[in-house]
């Protein structure tokens, strides 16, 4: 678990005030070290300060955005050092996954998400000044599908989907120049 990333010198932001306060009742509830700050926010225009953070992680919420072009630049702009977001990407195996039953076109929220393309998100990387950055491309089976499969055969079906090209997430470290 990432508990480095808990504490005091944290900001949890969110759009919906909804879910900032489920998230500090699950802060309370395991007993973990609360962020200093609860900010309810739009991604797409943080009211941050550049540079504000060494550290930003957006963890699926840029495809939610109406924009997300602006989420991601908003998430570079108030990264000092590094950026970190993991998010869908559009492949054969989501939209298998809506033909079967086992994804939706939209999302319980009522949200129609964003699947990325790797051509959107290499002009979105672009169009954000982002010159340093590792990409990775990621098979991830839905968890009611791994859970039915188990751990093993699960993983071993986010192999074979790797190895086929069949990604369904990414993940996206981002640096700026030291």
């Amino acid at each position: 678990m990432l508990v480095w990333l808990l504490g005091e010198n944290v900001v949890l932001a969110d759009i919906s005030l909804n879910l900032l306060k489920l998230a500090e009742q699950r802060f309370e509830h395991h007993k973990v070290s609360q962020p200093c700050a609860f900010a309810h926010c739009d991604a797409e225009r943080l009211p941050f300060k550049s540079g504000s953070f060494d550290f930003v992680v957006g963890f699926e919420g840029i495809h939610h955005c109406l924009v997300p072009q602006a989420a991601l630049t908003e998430i570079w702009r108030v990264a000092k050092k590094r950026s970190f977001i993991i998010d869908n990407l559009e492949c054969t195996l989501t939209r298998a996954l809506y033909r079967i039953g086992q994804s939706s076109t939209l999302e319980y929220s009522g949200v129609k998400p964003n699947r990325f393309t790797l051509g959107c998100l290499e002009t979105m990387i672009h169009n954000a000044k982002i010159s340093r950055y590792e990409f990775r491309p990621r098979a991830t089976l839905p968890d009611r599908i791994h859970k039915f499969t188990g751990d093993r055969i699960g993983r071993g079906i986010e192999v074979m989907l790797e190895e086929l090209g069949q990604t369904n997430m990414f993940t996206l470290s981002a640096y700026h120049e030291k």
